[in-house]
């Protein structure tokens, strides 16, 4: 996972032309490091429709816990 800014716009305006809810699809993210972590806040920010991280692993969702943002998403196995 990386945080590119030109991405994370473009992921942000399609998810809130959606409507409905996104699903991220996390099953092979092993971690996160500060800038992905940024991008993931941001998401939280800015998206208008509720996002849900599927496959998170426990090391990632530990340190979405201790950043604070875990409770900014919904979790799925």
């Amino acid at each position: 996972m990386t945080a590119n800014p030109m991405c994370l716009q473009e992921a942000i305006e399609k998810l809130n032309c959606a409507g409905g809810e996104s699903v991220l699809d996390f099953s092979s993210v092993d971690r996160i490091d500060a800038a992905e972590a940024r991008a993931l806040e941001e998401l939280a920010d800015r998206s208008s429709v509720p996002v849900t991280l599927r496959g998170v692993n426990i090391g990632v969702y530990r340190a979405l816990k201790l950043l604070k943002l875990a409770h900014r998403f919904s979790f799925i196995p």
